[in-house]
């Protein structure tokens, strides 16, 4: 009998001690999810949203594809970039008590706010925030948690919440998406600073035309190759740098060039083209340098965004009524 008490006894201990083990596991455990930001892997990842002030984005993979709001594919580079960050953020120490409970709300209201899911669960889901308070730069705090940690991403040394956008441009990919080749019925192209060099091309049952604006007549004779050519220039125009809407600087008054494409149903899209002005200077064949040789600033509308652009991706734009003219002419 006193040998199965003790059986028993070792038993309920072994029980006791198993329960602790486990309890302190899953603490641990529950602990660690608490401030673990970095995903494994990305593979399991369907859907990965990003909510700020200023709106919301939120990205959705499609195949071996991800789409921005359902609505367009998202450009490579932005994704890797964003994937980087989602595999690297890295807390490093929780925040200061004194400020703990004040920066953990500010970030929960005000914060950036991530959330990972694969199908219908939850894998992550977290809020980030710019400080300044003690230096503290970015800080995290998980959904559920009750402590802030400070976050770091090696080899980045900005602001991490700057690599979450939620602005639907910076996902697209660098090119200005005008009136498809095969809708565009007209394009006329003014210069105000050489109005005879200004020139319109209607599209009239597959035939061009091409339209003197200065003279008010018709071209009769001119290379359709050309014109061809210039109309598929229009579908697609690479950009550097989205500077916004309406932003360009005041001193840019009057554009050298300005384009209109009318589709068959009646909408335009506006481009105006200006030149970058710059400190003047001499080039090597001793001519004076007042803009930018390579770069343009690009106003489209119906949107307003201003886009800075390459001069070499915006030339095939830019020419005038003579050089459509046959050679005969």
């Amino acid at each position: 009998m006193q040998i199965l008490k003790k059986i028993w006894w070792l038993i309920l201990l072994a029980a006791i001690a198993g329960a602790i083990l486990l309890s302190n596991y899953f603490e641990q455990k529950n602990l660690s999810a608490k401030k673990s930001f970095a995903l494994e892997d990305l593979n399991s990842i369907s859907d990965i949203e990003i909510s700020s002030l200023n709106g919301t984005l939120t990205l959705n993979k499609q195949g071996d594809d991800w789409f921005v709001n359902d609505s367009f594919k998202a450009y490579p580079p932005a994704v890797e970039v964003l994937h980087r960050v989602l595999l690297r953020l890295t807390p490093v120490t929780p925040i200061p008590l004194a400020v703990n409970d004040s920066l953990l709300q500010q970030a929960r209201v005000n914060g950036l706010q991530v959330t990972i899911r694969s199908g219908r669960r939850v894998v992550k889901e977290y809020s980030i925030l710019s400080t300044d308070v003690f230096n503290l730069g970015d800080i995290g705090v998980m959904s559920g948690a009750e402590t802030a940690y400070r976050l770091t991403l090696p080899s980045f040394e900005g602001r991490i919440v700057s690599l979450f956008r939620v602005d639907e441009v910076y996902w697209k990919l660098h090119q200005i998406n005008l009136i498809p080749l095969q809708q565009i019925t007209s394009v006329e192209v003014e210069q105000p600073n050489a109005i005879e060099k200004s020139f319109r091309i209607d599209i009239v049952e597959d035939h061009y035309q091409l339209y003197d604006i200065y003279k008010g007549s018709f071209v009769t004779h001119f290379d359709s190759l050309k014109v061809e050519r210039f109309l598929q220039s229009l579908s697609l125009i690479e950009y550097k740098e989205f500077l916004g809407n309406d932003n360009i600087p005041q001193m840019l008054t009057q554009p050298d060039h300005i384009i209109s494409i009318r589709s068959g149903h009646g909408d335009v899209h506006g481009l105006r083209i200006f030149p970058i002005p710059i400190e003047p200077y001499i080039d090597e064949l001793g001519r004076k340098i007042k803009y930018d040789p390579n770069n343009v600033y690009l106003s489209y509308q119906p949107d307003k965004g201003i886009y800075l652009v390459g001069y070499m991706d915006i030339y095939p734009l830019l020419w005038d009524l003579s050089y459509f003219y046959q050679n005969t002419q």
